[in-house]
């Protein structure tokens, strides 16, 4: 038999209405955690594309103004081809990715998620019972409504979620930074590379040639 301290709080009295208070409260939390993930990434994608652009324009003006490094036309034209392929290339999958426009999605699932989570809490103070179960009963097909809707959001939003509310969950802090750690590489770290890796391999290539 499963201890009863094992038990998630929500989950302890056998209450639906306890049981569905959760569900919406963390669903839409999570909802919302998706909305910004996706806003994240869009901007993220956005810049990754300027600056591969700009450093497109930036090593075709090298030869002009650092003549001294003798750089081949070959090396030049090299890293132009390629960096204009990774743009290419890059520019298509992210523009496929629709970011901004399954952001609105998970932030109007949310939204309505939440306008049954606040409905429910007024309806917990009806006394009457069988109102009470009617009105919980009507709320429930709507929130399997809403979910059949929308494409279900990634795991790591539920545990961004959590990590923000440790103290409910008893969750200990070390969970927030292995949460944020990991959101990093998910969401960030491919950017970052795309954005710091061709300076640094510019700089190498003026060093040797310096």
């Amino acid at each position: 038999m499963e201890n009863k301290d094992t038990i998630p709080k929500y989950l302890k009295d056998n209450s639906w209405i306890k049981e569905l208070n959760h569900k919406l409260w963390i669903t839409k939390g999570a909802r919302f955690e998706a909305n910004n993930r996706l806003k994240q990434k869009a901007s993220l994608s956005n810049m990754s594309i300027a600056f591969i652009s700009s450093y497109l324009i930036i090593i075709n003006l090298v030869p002009l103004y650092f003549s001294q490094l003798r750089i081949s036309p070959d090396l030049i034209g090299f890293f132009t081809t390629a960096l204009s392929i990774l743009l290419l290339v890059f520019t298509q999958i992210e523009a496929s990715n629709e970011y901004k426009l399954n952001a609105h999605s998970y932030h109007s699932c949310a939204l309505k998620i939440s306008n049954l989570y606040n409905d429910l809490r007024i309806i917990k103070e009806i006394d009457d019972k069988g109102e009470r179960e009617e009105k919980v009963s009507k709320i429930t097909e709507e929130y399997k409504e809403i979910l059949s809707q929308y494409e279900n959001h990634e795991p790591i939003d539920t545990d961004m979620f959590k990590s923000k509310n440790l103290t409910y969950y008893e969750i200990e802090e070390s969970f927030k930074f292995s949460i944020e750690r990991k959101y990093y590489f998910t969401v960030k770290f491919k950017y970052h590379c795309i954005i710091a890796i061709p300076p640094i391999l510019f700089a190498i290539i003026f060093y040797v040639w310096k």
